[in-house]
């Protein structure tokens, strides 16, 4: 399992990638948008807890994390892709599950 995280300057970037994702077979609730905005400080643990290679990119209140657990390598890959098409300005893919979501397995 890997959990895929993309980190978004804004939500409209965000939005389609993870209707892309729908699209490739996740449900929608399987998914985490965690906006810097709506929670700061659970934003900022998720980036230190997963180390996520910021650079800068998270310090407006419009980044958003985009989170995605997934089954298997290929997916990961799948998932990294699709949020790179979409703008994001760093994608992470971790061992470290993310909590209280189900595991998707893509296409």
């Amino acid at each position: 399992m890997r959990t895929v995280i993309g980190l978004f300057e804004g939500a409209d970037q965000a939005r389609e990638a993870l209707d892309d994702l729908v699209e490739f077979g996740a449900v929608q609730e399987q998914i985490t948008l965690l906006a810097r905005r709506d929670d700061s400080s659970a934003f900022d643990r998720a980036i230190a807890d997963y180390r996520i290679q910021a650079n800068g990119a998270a310090q407006g209140d419009e980044s958003v994390l985009l989170i995605i657990t997934v089954l298997s390598t290929f997916d990961a890959d799948l998932a990294r892709d699709t949020m790179v098409r979409h703008g994001a300005k760093t994608v992470a893919t971790r061992v470290k599950v993310w909590p209280h979501k189900r595991v998707v397995k893509l296409l």
